[in-house]
């Protein structure tokens, strides 16, 4: 009786709830499939705006991709847009139009610069294909302020870098963008010094003849504003509990202006803009308390262009927040596949249309027709598919975004108003009006050429190198200047510049050469990186291989206290040892796959028959997946592998020793600036470590790294955290991190992983963490049963 009373009143509810929605006459256009030639409402309703916004709830949910792409292709084809600009970097999709007009690979380029959230997700796929097969009519551009993308990693610093007056300003700078390429700009930091560094680079790209001058001013005023931010309120350091909406203010503002900036560059052209619904809508207010402070991005947009700015959300039903009540669950008991209701006239309803579970605002009750313009349905919202995005291989493997010197590894050149200054190898510029110095390097006991001597100025510090003759060039800005020349094995010298060439005899170091074979090459710590990253391609396979790994870890578990576990892992690299970022590129067919797992509490290991669990490998703990991609060559171009962060590293030439007959040079390193970004380690207090390279191939043998985390930022992220906290989160008063990697030559030619230790007493990691790969295959396999 009581469940047919429910039923009943559901029933009554469901009439209620339906009648309340028919009063307020909303006219429903109902599709049963997806099909933009159907859309002819839709189209009327845009009219002849300029800018159509194309919201989302978030940005996990597949099908609302696919009918935002099919929208995308109405308002290309039959309304003429021809652009989209998406919630991802402003500047990094400027950069990917650079390297296309170079001949880069357009699905690569773009893949490198939309976040990998959207491109990671098989529903997305359709629209990223189409967007690349009409390039030519409909281009890809972003407007957010973030700098998370390939290019901003790669390119950003260097574009401004040529602009500096000297390198202890350019470094100081840098300094300063690591940190907000790591989303902080810590207090002790020079936040007015970084804001002033900015206004002189203004000043100086305005009276350039760059071409893309406009481009970078624009992106030299959200940095500073995104810096301010970062600073000042701190609103990337706050937790799900503390983060307001009034926290997203300045990052709504400075989308909201990047997009201003694109409709005014791009004037005679149709803008479709593509991101998360709560940036796009129109203000809210007297609703909620919240969002009373909250003045989205769409705001901007609305006040500058009116009934020409098309605000479009796309909702659907949510099982998670299903109350029966909103305008989602009224649609979809209406049975319909997909709808759009125009909100050209106030509309009251419940809504949760601006965010799902998990994602902020959930459900809100209001006259969304001064939120929106319209609204698009999908009947019920589905979860995307995880699966990388096949973009291929880049087209530019052989264009080096760093600028190099033929002549030798010079480090000057010259500033406007004659001045002289210095910036590291890859920001040469010709330096033609120094006065030269000519000469020839030799050895004094045998005469034969000294190559790659090391040539540098007592005053400017300016240097070069001799060449495999043993001759060198180099530019004099000073005119107290003498050259110093000084190479391995042998005496320093320093002598006079003179009108006529030199020709400079070094005496050997007779105890040196007693110990040491005496190589051709400059052994200094950074000229010995420079190969080892320069042999990377040579040493290490670039094509697919697997491993078949042997594990065993320890690790500390709420339920069973300290554990020992046992694991067969098969990781697949289908690009293998290529060098890719920390964000917004694709790991498109690499997977890890356990095989099998095995466990028991570590005092059982005590006895001669430990009790150990067989685990299903399907079903396992996240944790026996991962810990296996820590692998130093292969995150290089996030380490000091990478010649763009490489500065980032103070490097000690330590000691060369014998192996096996084989000179193995030991290098010491510590990073400067500490960075996520340029270390691939959270929360960075110091890291240090010690590199053994073999001397005969450049092959990177051993990395030991020692990592010491920030207690008070750790503590903050994990017990902070309102998810991690319900698991127990505990940081120890001194969280470190401990890693030892060695690299083995396999009977291919190349070097391979061959051994990881971990240690560690963050909460999550494993105390204790071996891989021992135990066989090699080579080629390319398809992605099965993979967990990333």
């Amino acid at each position: 009786m009581r469940q047919q009373l429910k039923a009943m009143l559901s029933i009554c509810f469901l009439l209620l709830n339906a009648t309340l929605f028919a009063q307020q006459k909303l006219n429903f256009h109902y599709y049963d499939t997806l099909n933009f030639h159907q859309f002819s409402a839709l189209k009327e309703d845009i009219g002849d705006a300029r800018i159509v916004l194309l919201g989302e709830p978030d940005h996990n949910h597949g099908n609302i991709f696919t009918a935002k792409t099919e929208v995308m292709k109405m308002l290309h084809q039959e309304m003429g847009f021809e652009i989209v600009a998406f919630e991802s970097g402003f500047y990094d999709l400027n950069k990917s139009h650079e390297a296309i007009a170079r001949g880069e690979n357009i699905k690569f380029a773009y893949t490198n610069s939309i976040f990998s959230i959207l491109t990671s997700q098989e529903e997305f796929h359709p629209f990223m294909d189409y967007v690349a097969e009409n390039y030519e009519t409909l281009k890809v551009h972003g407007f957010d302020n973030q700098l998370s993308g390939y290019y901003a990693q790669e390119t950003l610093i260097k574009d401004f870098a040529p602009y500096f007056n000297s390198e202890e300003e350019y470094q100081d700078w840098e300094n300063c963008m690591e940190f907000i390429q790591d989303y902080d700009f810590p207090k002790a930091l020079d936040i007015e010094k970084f804001l002033n560094h900015n206004n002189y680079l203004k000043e100086a790209i305005a009276k350039s003849d760059q071409v893309t001058k406009k481009d970078l001013i624009q992106t030299l005023h959200f940095i500073s504003e995104t810096a301010k931010d970062y600073y000042y309120n701190k609103s990337q350091k706050k937790t799900q509990e503390e983060f307001k909406a009034k926290d997203s203010n300045v990052r709504d503002r400075l989308m909201g202006e990047n997009l201003l900036y694109l409709a005014n560059k791009y004037h005679d052209k149709k803008i479709i803009v593509w991101g998360a619904t709560g940036h796009l809508m129109n203000k809210i207010r007297g609703v909620l308390e919240e969002l009373d402070e909250f003045n989205p991005m769409g705001s901007y947009i609305k006040e500058k262009w009116g009934d020409k700015a098309y605000i479009l959300a796309f909702t659907g039903q949510d099982d998670d927040i299903y109350t029966e009540d909103n305008i989602e669950d009224h649609f979809y008991e209406s049975g319909n596949a997909f709808a759009f209701l125009s909100l050209n006239e106030k509309v009251v309803f419940k809504s949760n249309v601006i965010g799902t579970e998990g994602g902020g605002i959930e459900e809100l009750k209001t006259d969304w027709s001064l939120v929106f313009d319209g609204m698009f349905f999908v009947n019920q919202l589905k979860k995307g598919t995880y699966k990388g995005y096949d973009c291929g291989e880049s087209q530019l493997k052989s264009d080096n975004i760093q600028q190099s010197n033929t002549k030798g590894t010079t480090f000057t050149f010259e500033l406007k108003k004659g001045q002289k200054k210095d910036l590291p190898v890859y920001y040469f510029k010709d330096n033609s009006t120094f006065e030269k110095q000519v000469g020839i390097v030799f050895d004094q006991n045998t005469k034969e050429p000294i190559p790659y001597a090391n040539v540098f100025t007592s005053e400017s510090k300016t240097g070069t190198s001799t060449n495999d003759k043993g001759i060198f060039e180099i530019g004099l800005p000073s005119p107290q200047d003498s050259i110093v020349i000084s190479s391995l094995g042998y005496e320093t010298i320093t002598i006079a510049s003179s009108k006529t060439n030199l020709e400079i005899g070094l005496k050997p170091k007779v105890e040196e050469m007693s110990t040491l074979t005496i190589s051709s090459e400059p052994l200094t710590a950074k000229s010995i990186m420079k190969k080892v990253i320069q042999n990377i391609p040579k040493n290490y396979n670039q094509g697919s291989f697997s491993y078949d790994i042997d594990a065993d870890m320890i690790t500390q578990t709420k339920k069973n206290g300290v554990y020992y576990v046992e694991r067969e892992i098969d990781l697949h690299r289908n690009i293998g040892y290529q060098s890719w970022p920390l964000f917004g590129y694709r790991d498109s067919g690499n997977f890890t796959k356990l095989i099998s797992a095995r466990g028991c509490p570590i005092d059982s290991l005590k006895s001669d028959s430990p009790s150990y669990t067989e685990f299903d490998p399907k079903k396992s703990s996240t944790m026996l997946r991962v810990f296996t991609h820590n692998d130093v060559i292969a995150i290089r171009n996030n380490n000091f592998l990478n010649k763009g962060k490489l500065s980032k590293y103070d490097l000690e030439f330590s000691d060369v020793i014998i192996e096996d007959g084989k000179e193995i040079y030991v290098i010491k390193y510590k990073a400067k600036n500490l960075s996520f970004r340029s270390s691939v380690f959270m929360f960075l207090e110091t890291i240090n470590g010690v590199l053994h390279i073999n001397a005969e191939d450049y092959a990177l043998l051993k990395v030991d790294c020692y990592v010491v985390h920030n207690e008070k930022e750790s503590k903050k992220f994990y017990e902070g955290d309102r998810k991690l906290k319900r698991h127990g989160a505990k940081v120890a008063s001194m969280p470190f991190t401990k890693q030892e990697t060695t690299y083995k030559k396999n009977k291919d030619g190349y070097y391979y992983l061959d051994e990881l230790i971990g240690e560690s007493n963050l909460p999550f990691y494993p105390t204790y963490n071996h891989l021992k790969v135990s066989d090699i295959k080579l080629g390319e396999r398809n992605r099965e049963e993979e967990v990333n």
